[in-house]
């Protein structure tokens, strides 16, 4: 061989060599979650597996727990700013609360994702979650399917997260015109604090303590507070209505094939992370983004993400569910 060949083979190595460092030594891109607290197994799965996906794809995942304060999350999502994370996506605690993230982030070249919850007001850059007034119109069309005349309690989840708002809406949507009609009459319509069954659970009781007339269905935006429904109802030992519910948790799954709870409306938390992870990575590297449709928050159209909602019930639980999604020994 050559000298030439020699020096040139050497320059072509030393050249990997440099490349294959660079690489190595590339700092990874770190992608924040911030989640507004981890009180429904949900958001513990779902930060999971959003960490668990930017992992594969190469990144670092950056999580945090606001712990119910939105003062917290706001302070920790621009500490994360602060530190250079490019992309965050945010399970918000407050929707109208956290525009000021949203303002700070654009200042600062930082992208925010409004996962699953709307963050209202403001310049947000991109929104990802599930179609919550359709999934209002399907707790209410099941419950009119079953029961078109009676009288219904309407429980709604705290205004301050928008999905509770739209999930109203939707709902009223297939219920107004049977209201107007004379056909099925509102017991009560109670916005609720939050969405825990405790919350449900007290304000049932009082309810129950006075009154008088038969409950036909229970709307119900959550399966904590369908959860809550049924320990009051429980107590007072009250025949046992049509109830909905949301998110397909192991129980309320237990409760429907138990026929406790009449329906609930699975989201599907391994995709909305998983195409959370894909969506906050292909920002940070200044890809292509292309979203489905557009959410108006009070201020823009927001470029949206939004998967259809899935009614559960007893009749499909087992085939949609199991046993990739709750095992058969959780059902029992």
């Amino acid at each position: 061989m050559s000298r030439v060949s020699r020096i040139v083979i050497a320059g072509l190595c030393f050249s990997a060599l440099v490349s294959l460092s660079a690489l190595q030594s590339a700092p990874k891109i770190k992608i924040g979650f911030l989640v507004h607290d981890l009180g429904a197994t949900r958001w513990q799965t779902e930060m999971e597996l959003f960490s668990k996906k930017i992992t594969e794809l190469g990144g670092e995942p950056i999580t945090q727990n606001a712990l119910g304060d939105v003062q917290t999350q706001i302070k920790q999502g621009k500490e994360l700013v602060d530190a250079g994370v490019k992309v965050i996506a945010v399970v918000a605690q407050n929707g109208k609360t956290l525009a000021e993230l949203v303002d700070y982030a654009n200042k600062a070249g930082t992208t925010i994702i409004a996962y699953d919850r709307m963050i209202l007001n403001c310049d947000l850059p991109y929104y990802i979650s599930f179609n919550s007034l359709k999934a209002g119109e399907l707790m209410a069309d099941y419950s009119i399917r079953l029961k078109p005349k009676g009288n219904y309690i309407i429980l709604s989840g705290p205004s301050s997260d928008n999905n509770a708002i739209l999930l109203k809406r939707g709902a009223m949507n297939k219920l107004n015109p049977l209201i107007e009609k004379g056909d099925i009459k509102i017991l009560v319509d109670k916005e609720m604090d939050s969405w825990s069954a405790l919350n449900s659970l007290m304000f049932m009781e009082d309810f129950l303590s006075t009154n008088k007339s038969p409950i036909d269905a229970i709307i119900a935006p959550g399966d904590d507070m369908a959860s809550g429904v049924l320990d009051a109802m429980k107590i007072d030992k009250v025949n046992l209505p049509i109830l909905t519910g949301q998110n397909a948790t192991v129980d309320a799954c237990r409760n429907i094939m138990q026929g406790l709870q009449t329906m609930t409306i699975y989201k599907d938390s391994k995709r909305i992370s998983t195409e959370g992870a894909i969506l906050a990575m292909k920002i940070a590297k200044g890809e292509k983004i292309k979203t489905t449709t557009t959410t108006n928050n009070g201020k823009i159209n927001v470029p949206s993400i939004l998967f259809d909602p899935v009614v559960i019930d007893k009749n499909n639980l087992h085939k949609l569910l199991v046993p990739h999604y709750i095992t058969e020994a959780e059902l029992k």
